[in-house]
């Protein structure tokens, strides 16, 4: 899944907290709290605006996984 934002949807990332506000819209969009482990990336221009956030992986159990370099 990848979420991508329009230049008047882009939010500037000042600290830790505006980044756990986005990410929360997000899954709270969801709609679903399960006990999977999922790996997000949150890209970010050079001035710190949310360009996307992708779902690299989600995973069933407490397990390792290995995650591709290519995919980040």
């Amino acid at each position: 899944m990848t979420i991508k934002f329009t230049r008047k949807q882009r939010i500037r990332i000042q600290n830790l907290d505006d980044a756990f506000k986005i990410m929360k819209e997000i899954l709270l969009c969801e709609d679903k709290i399960d006990d999977k482990e999922y790996f997000w990336v949150m890209s970010l221009s050079q001035n710190n605006n949310v360009r996307y956030v992708v779902l690299i992986s989600m995973d069933g159990g407490l397990t390792k996984k290995e995650i591709e370099k290519l995919k980040i």
